[in-house]
C-alpha cells in the first residue's frame, strides 16, 4: 500500500513577522541573524543549502543563486 505524502507546513504572515523580530537588540549579530532568516524565507532555501553557499554561487546582476548538491543531490537555481 502506497503511503500518502505529507504536505509541507508554511508559516503565516504573523508567524514570519514574529520570527524576524525575535532577535535580541543588544547584540550586533542580530542584523546578521535577521538577514539570514529573511533570505531563507524569501528564497525558499533550506538551511543546509544556505550553509553551503559560496559568494561565487550568487549573481546579483541576474538575481540568481545556484544551489549545488541540494536535496536529492540535484543542482537548482533560486531567484532572489
Amino acid at each position: 500500500m502506497k503511503r500518502s505524502k505529507k504536505l509541507p507546513v508554511f508559516l503565516s504572515g504573523d508567524e514570519k513577522n514574529q520570527l524576524l523580530y525575535v532577535f535580541n537588540t543588544q547584540y550586533i549579530c542580530r542584523h546578521r541573524n535577521r538577514t539570514l532568516c529573511l533570505f531563507l524565507l524569501k528564497t525558499g532555501l533550506r538551511i543546509s543549502e544556505a550553509i553551503e553557499l559560496k559568494w561565487q554561487h550568487i549573481n546579483l546582476m541576474t538575481g540568481q543563486v545556484i544551489v549545488h548538491q541540494g536535496k536529492g543531490g540535484k543542482d537548482r537555481i533560486v531567484y532572489i
